[in-house]
């Protein structure tokens, strides 16, 4: 349970991580706030750390897979068209680089300089796509 708690902390999952400052832990699922976990309190710190075990065993916060030279060929596969279901259009003077396509509907953009979604993570999603068979080599 406290493993999950500290990965996260260090930014080890691919849509929860937890924030610290100065009095309190800030818990952030998908982006969104989802509370504060005063850390000079027990009660309170020990419901962060329930509910970090039970966003992970529930699958909500999905934990990052190491990016290899086979995430990065499945990249370049995606750009040139060679898998079914999915595709990567590579953008030129727009907000983003990348965008990601499942089924022919858009499904986000991704920046090499790290806005909200970066390169590191549309290659995350592209390897859990492969991997649970979203997208099919053709």
């Amino acid at each position: 349970m406290k493993r999950n708690f500290k990965d996260m902390k260090e930014n080890k999952f691919f849509n929860c991580r937890i924030e610290d400052n100065f009095e309190s832990s800030q818990l952030y699922v998908n982006n969104s706030f989802r509370g504060n976990y005063t850390k000079h309190a027990m009660q309170s710190i020990d419901d962060l750390h329930r509910i970090v075990h039970t966003l992970v065993k529930d699958k909500t916060c999905e934990r990052k897979i190491p990016i290899t030279a086979k995430t990065y060929q499945v990249f370049n596969d995606l750009k040139n068209h060679k898998y079914e279901n999915c595709h990567i259009k590579v953008l030129s003077n727009s907000y983003a680089k990348y965008q990601l396509y499942i089924n022919d509907q858009f499904a986000g953009n991704y920046d090499e300089l790290g806005g909200e979604s970066t390169l590191e993570d549309l290659l995350i999603k592209v390897e859990r796509l492969v991997k649970n068979g979203d997208c099919t080599r053709i």
